[in-house]
């Protein structure tokens, strides 16, 4: 969205998250066993995290973890994406609207999920999104991270 826009940045998070969704549902659907279900859900997210094609560095994995969860849970899913836009509405920080679902992440589950297999994906899931967000935490702890809506100068004056 800040590199190349509008549309690039919706057509992104539409394929970010579709690769997560498609891997997750089918998991869901066709497989049984269920340590086996949350790996395939897992790969979209690691290979997004950790691309070979880009020397095994990647994204922050929030769209395609997003999309998994919405692939295997619906409805847990879509309270991560509410906590997500709840808390960007208050504070106006993407990363710290994913930080706050992902952080939450393992908590939903415990409460909603009776599946151990789920909350060992939900721990696994979190931490890695909330390593690959060490620099935004710096940033955001420093009152310096990018609000949306915001220049980036307006925020460094």
């Amino acid at each position: 969205l800040r590199v190349s826009g509008t549309t690039a940045g919706i057509l992104t998070l539409f394929g970010d998250m579709g690769k997560g969704w498609i891997m997750g549902w089918t998991a869901m659907h066709w497989l049984t066993d269920e340590p086996v279900i949350m790996l395939v859900a897992l790969s979209p997210i690691l290979g997004h995290l950790f691309s070979p094609f880009l020397n095994f560095k990647g994204g922050k994995g929030v769209a395609t973890a997003l999309g998994a969860v919405l692939g295997l849970s619906p409805s847990i899913g879509l309270l991560l994406l509410l906590i997500w836009l709840g808390a960007v509405a208050i504070w106006r920080y993407s990363s710290g609207g994913a930080l706050a679902a992902f952080g939450c992440f393992p908590v939903v589950a415990i409460v909603n999920e009776q599946r151990p297999e789920f909350l060992v994906f939900s721990l696994i899931v979190s931490t890695l999104i909330w390593i690959k967000h060490k620099d935004n935490i710096v940033r955001l702890w420093k009152g310096t991270e990018s609000k949306i809506g915001k220049k980036k100068q307006e925020i460094e004056e």
